[in-house]
């Protein structure tokens, strides 16, 4: 069985690097208004594909660096943790997208977690299926090139 072919001429992250234009505040004020509208309900991790945690870090008894609490900051930190624990494995599917009840582009965020992985260590999900995700797998000799 042949591994799927990712066309590389399509630019899935045209609207990525259209957000990446604009200001940092800019940037804020987009995402603080979408995850404003957040519920916490954890559509988008129960309909993710990738996510495959037995327990999941967001619902554990009181941890130190996170909380339930239905404040930006906190939401914030739940879809960026998110999004960065799927970097190298997100799909691409959009199923978080579908499952949101308050319809935040999700998807937007994991392409642009996508994209920096791809920049930093030319890695892409599905390219290779016998490549290890970079964020998946530690290597204690490995250097950040400068």
């Amino acid at each position: 069985e042949q591994p799927v072919e990712i066309p590389k001429e399509t630019d899935v992250f045209a609207d990525v690097i259209e957000m990446e234009n604009w200001s940092s505040e800019q940037r804020l004020e987009y995402w603080t208004k979408e995850f404003d509208r957040c519920i916490r309900c954890y559509a988008c991790r129960q309909a993710c594909p990738s996510c495959y945690c037995f327990e999941c870090v967001s619902e554990q008894v009181d941890p130190h660096w996170s909380s339930i609490a239905m404040v930006i900051p906190e939401k914030m930190f739940f879809h960026v943790m998110r999004a960065y624990h799927l970097a190298g494995r997100c799909v691409g599917c959009e199923a978080c997208d579908a499952a949101c009840p308050m319809a935040i582009p999700l998807h937007k965020l994991n392409r642009k977690v996508a994209k920096e992985i791809f920049d930093v260590f030319g890695y892409r999900t599905g390219d290779n299926p016998e490549k290890m995700p970079p964020l998946v797998c530690f290597n204690p000799d490995e250097r950040l090139k400068t």
